[in-house]
């Protein structure tokens, strides 16, 4: 032992010097990467404003069930095949402020390019917010439209919505009972779409009677 504690050459004043910069130097180091993380993973400095819309869609109907319905302002979806197309999918997904029959006739833009005997439309009511205006709707839309891209949209494809938004829908009959499973056709469709300007979440949501 007093050979080797003889052996050890003491550190000059110059290495000592630098051996305290080295050490200085790295614990400055770990303080920086320390702020960084805690920048990184600190809690935004304002709420982000959220705008969250909540819609009931209700259907199926034929183009003849929507000729007698009196109900108005809200989305619409239109289900069917195109010419050559195999599969029944979403088509397009509209908004109306009038009555669902005033908008979907003979007149409508896109109805003619469905094929009649496979055309499935269902009416979406917003229940939230329970006042609204046409904004809310183009919100909800333009959320829909950009995340599910149906083949007859054109508009509101190529950007994603301007502002946060948190679409939620539920599925029910004609009789405004809830559906327990999705229809077969939407089967694939996230019950809540999510945008917080940076990133898409989307989800399915469970439905059950309370006993």
């Amino acid at each position: 032992m007093d050979a080797q504690n003889s052996s050890m050459v003491p550190l000059t004043e110059q290495e000592k010097e630098e051996l305290r910069e080295h050490t200085s130097a790295t614990l400055r180091r770990l303080d920086e990467l320390q702020d960084e993380r805690k920048q990184k993973f600190q809690k935004p400095s304002e709420p982000i404003a959220l705008t969250s819309v909540v819609v009931h869609w209700k259907g199926p109907y034929s183009e003849d069930d929507i000729f007698y319905s009196d109900e108005w302002n809200g989305l619409y979806l239109l289900f069917g095949r195109k010419r050559y197309q195999r599969e029944t999918q979403i088509q397009y997904c509209g908004v109306t402020e009038g009555r669902f029959r005033d908008r979907l006739n003979k007149k409508h833009h896109k109805l003619s390019e469905i094929k009649p005997d496979t055309l499935a439309i269902w009416l979406g009511a917003v229940v939230y917010p329970t006042s609204f205006q046409r904004d809310a709707l183009d919100l909800a839309e333009h959320c829909f439209v950009h995340f599910w891209r149906p083949k007859l949209n054109t508009k509101k494809i190529a950007r994603p919505p301007s502002k946060p938004v948190c679409l939620i829908t539920q599925w029910f009959n004609q009789q405004w009972e809830p559906r327990l499973i999705h229809p077969p056709v939407a089967n694939g469709v996230p019950d809540v779409f999510f945008w917080d300007e940076k990133c898409w979440r989307t989800g399915r949501l469970t439905t059950w009677e309370d006993e």
